[in-house]
């Protein structure tokens, strides 16, 4: 309970706020057009917001909502880092300050120092990397670090995946909660895709193809196939891919506007930020489409 001079505030285990006493100049924050709340009501300005504390003054209430985050996209990245990563929730603010973001392999243990955790101690203590953040559209997106280093060798292991957690500190001193994400291991052209099913199909497109990989470990929504000598270039084909049974499926475009004489591969995505190459190769008509 958080007392003023005229009235009071009650802060429940859920974040959400009652408040009562005179209600003069809003304070109160509730549905109540006369001058007094005699009993308590929600404070409805704030009721969809974690509260932690509140501080009462003669004609007005401040509360506190301590930086929680909510969403994390992407949330599969690449070991090797170089992902543009965005953060939502509810109390980030353009404090005008420097923004650390720390990310941290392993347990979701809240209470970590993460400012005093080492990248490369080898006292049993999970590694943390803290980098620049910074506000873009009432979101915080930061560049994923690398964790190819060998000081992580041993953290990481030969796992194909890794759970990593992140948490945000406006201030660059005090992190919010944490939200979790998975790493993978970068698919490798030769080794991490088999020989597609079948191996060829019509320039018009229409023919269902099933790439074996070993790497590439959850189902992911932002999964595409592209067609192009460079990834990046603006004539690209993409599809949308999904990953069935150990294999990357999809239905080939129409790939009418690629000039029959371009060295054409096939690139992997999950969210389109970063691509890698498919070592297999498939032949369209007499068209071929070669790692």
């Amino acid at each position: 309970v958080f007392a003023g001079r005229f009235h009071s505030v009650v802060v429940h285990a859920s974040g959400q706020c009652s408040a009562f006493g005179s209600a003069s100049h809003g304070k109160l924050g509730v549905d109540n057009s006369s001058s007094k709340q005699a009993v308590p009501a929600v404070v409805t300005a704030v009721s969809r917001l974690p509260v932690r504390a509140v501080a009462c003054a003669e004609d007005r209430t401040a509360c506190f909502v301590p930086t929680t985050l909510h969403q994390i996209e992407p949330h599969l990245v690449p070991r090797g880092g170089g992902t543009v990563v965005r953060l939502t929730g509810v109390g980030l603010y353009d404090t005008k300050r420097a923004v650390s973001v720390a990310v941290s392999l392993g347990a979701n243990d809240q209470d970590e120092d993460v400012e005093n955790k080492s990248s490369n101690e080898n006292d049993g203590v999970q590694p943390t990397q803290i980098v620049d953040g910074k506000f873009v559209d009432g979101a915080v997106s930061f560049t994923m670090p690398s964790w190819q280093g060998d000081e992580y060798a041993s953290a990481l292991g030969a796992a194909a995946r890794h759970r990593l957690f992140v948490r945000v500190a406006l201030d660059g001193r005090h992190y919010s909660s944490a939200t979790e994400l998975t790493m993978f291991e970068e698919p490798q052209a030769t080794t991490s895709f088999g020989a597609p099913q079948p191996a060829f199909g019509a320039l018009t497109g229409g023919t269902v193809v099933s790439v074996p990989t070993t790497i590439l470990p959850l189902p992911y929504s932002g999964l595409r196939i592209r067609f192009a000598a460079d990834p990046r270039a603006p004539e690209c084909v993409t599809c949308p891919a999904e990953l069935v049974d150990q294999c990357l499926r999809f239905t080939t475009p129409d790939m009418s506007s690629i000039q029959p004489n371009d060295v054409v591969m096939m690139w992997v995505t999950l969210d389109t930020q970063q691509w890698w190459r498919v070592g297999t190769t498939l032949d369209i008509i007499d068209m071929h489409i070669s790692a």
